[in-house]
């Protein structure tokens, strides 16, 4: 195949937004709740040549279920979550290759007000070695 003829895009997404049920719930102190949660993902590949692969993908999830208690205490999880990944890999013969991949993650919760937020950085480097008849 001639090099960056090939492009594979995917993309997804789902959302939901509804009123949830009791589940083991003191009927008398909580009442059903609604809350929404979306999710989105998106993956690509470009075939640089016959060997060299490039790849990145990109996913973003929302969960907002939160709601307050009688008492005032909030109750149920609100976050966003992003994630970005890019990387080659390259066929060194039909029984290796070779990969390096960054990658970006952020997490920020509002339920918890910052307390498990992070942002997170990554650079992995792999050797994949097939064995047998393939």
């Amino acid at each position: 195949m001639d090099s960056g003829r090939a492009v594979v895009l995917v993309v997804h997404f789902l959302g939901d937004s509804k009123p949830h049920e009791y589940a083991l719930i003191d009927h008398e102190r909580l009442d059903a709740y609604e809350g929404s949660q979306f999710s989105q993902s998106t993956a690509w590949t470009y075939l640089i040549n016959a060997r060299t692969t490039f790849r990145s993908s990109y996913s973003w999830n929302h969960v907002d279920y939160e709601q307050n208690l009688p008492m005032g205490l909030p109750l149920g999880p609100r976050f966003d979550h992003h994630a970005f990944t890019a990387g080659l890999n390259h066929e060194v013969s039909e029984q290796s290759a070779l990969g390096l991949q960054y990658g970006f993650y952020r997490y920020t919760d509002k339920f918890l007000n910052g307390a498990a937020d992070y942002r997170a950085h990554g650079l992995f480097a792999t050797w994949t070695l097939r064995f047998g008849d393939q």
